[in-house]
């Protein structure tokens, strides 16, 4: 099987961000899994996670409007910011990327610094709670 042609965050993601059904976000959504798993080599739980944050993190670089839209058809969250629903102020913000800083200029790789601030994705249950899905 010939492996398929990996794609720039700007074709896997801004392609995502124009989306608005819910049918065709679940297909979408499976074609950045199964292309997760074959060029990032790793399992599809782990493909899934991986391509969740990817969306709500670039998501996090558009409006409100595309934000929701995004969350609510990916099933997604920004991985340092959380919820459009409830968004840092700017000084969280800046204290988060400040964390991160912090913690590479003490040695940390990217992925841990990121890691040390990354915020854990609420479950689809704690999100209908909060009122961010309507399902």
């Amino acid at each position: 099987m010939q492996q398929s042609k990996p794609m720039t965050y700007g074709e896997a993601y801004g392609t995502a961000m124009t989306i608005r059904d819910s049918n065709t976000a679940a297909a979408y959504f499976e074609t950045l899994v199964k292309h997760q798993m074959e060029h990032g080599h790793c399992s599809r739980e782990e493909a899934e996670k991986i391509e969740r944050g990817n969306l709500g993190y670039y998501a996090g670089y558009y409006g409100q409007e595309t934000r929701e839209r995004v969350e609510r058809l990916f099933n997604c969250v920004h991985p340092i910011f959380g919820s459009s629903a409830h968004p840092p102020s700017p000084e969280e913000a800046f204290r988060l990327g400040s964390q991160m800083g912090e913690a590479m200029k003490n040695g940390a790789s990217a992925e841990e610094a990121f890691k040390a601030v990354l915020k854990p994705a609420p479950s689809r249950y704690q999100l209908l709670r909060k009122g961010i899905f309507n399902d």
